[in-house]
């Protein structure tokens, strides 16, 4: 089996550290790649997350959907693993399963990346010796496909959970599936947090300094990241 990694530029300066060889045509194409065995090539869109986020989702669908059958006809892949905004903006990549012409797998690293989170933040709060059940969480982006499944994981476990995310209609199905003291918002109160946790596919840097209490623990697993330097 044979695989491809999908992705794009965060920004117009990643340019500088890929291959002018790896450039073809609307896409970065690496040489043929082994790991552990298994061989593969690294591939993206030259499309930065701005971009993704600011065209129509039909042009950045075809646009991911055009560079998958290249892999997939020109390449010989067998599966695609999605990254970044890839990833939401397919629906986590069903979208992709539904076009015809597209013959290959697809997967997603936000399974993997929701175990991760939880992991920091249990981690983070043992270093700082402080316990969960003590503490405020907020979670931006808390229905997206990671936030979601973070949440579940581990609103249970904290004092109170602030649940935070644009479009206050997408919280229904969130809210029946999670247990534990919480409330949902579309209002940015990361302030009232000991712990965040970011999970979005915003374009710009969402958390600033007077959006934080002093001493919170920040998780920010965002593409492009919500914290600002």
């Amino acid at each position: 089996m044979k695989f491809a990694t999908l992705s794009h530029l965060l920004n117009q300066d990643n340019l500088k550290f890929i291959p002018k060889s790896w450039i073809k045509d609307n896409m970065i194409v690496s040489p043929e790649i082994e790991v552990m065995g298994t061989k593969g090539h690294i591939t993206g869109l030259l499309l930065t997350s701005h971009q993704k986020m600011e065209l129509p989702k039909e042009v950045v669908r075809q646009r991911i959907l055009d560079a998958a059958l290249f892999i997939q006809n020109e390449l010989e892949v067998d599966v695609i693993q999605l990254g970044a905004l890839t990833t939401s903006v397919t629906d986590g990549g069903v979208w992709m399963t539904k076009q015809n012409e597209y013959k290959c797998f697809v997967n997603h690293g936000d399974s993997y990346t929701a175990a991760v989170t939880c992991q920091a933040v249990s981690k983070a709060l043992h270093l700082f010796k402080k316990e969960s059940s003590d503490q405020i969480l907020a979670i931006v982006g808390a229905y997206g496909v990671i936030g979601e499944a973070v949440s579940k994981i581990i609103v249970p476990q904290f004092k109170h959970s602030i649940l935070i995310g644009r479009k206050k209609e997408k919280f229904k199905e969130l809210e029946e599936k999670l247990q534990g003291n919480f409330e949902t918002t579309v209002d940015f109160k990361t302030k009232e947090a000991d712990v965040i946790i970011t999970a979005t596919s915003h374009p710009e840097a969402l958390l600033k300094p007077e959006h934080l209490k002093n001493h919170a623990i920040i998780v920010d697993v965002s593409q492009p990241p919500n914290l600002s330097l």
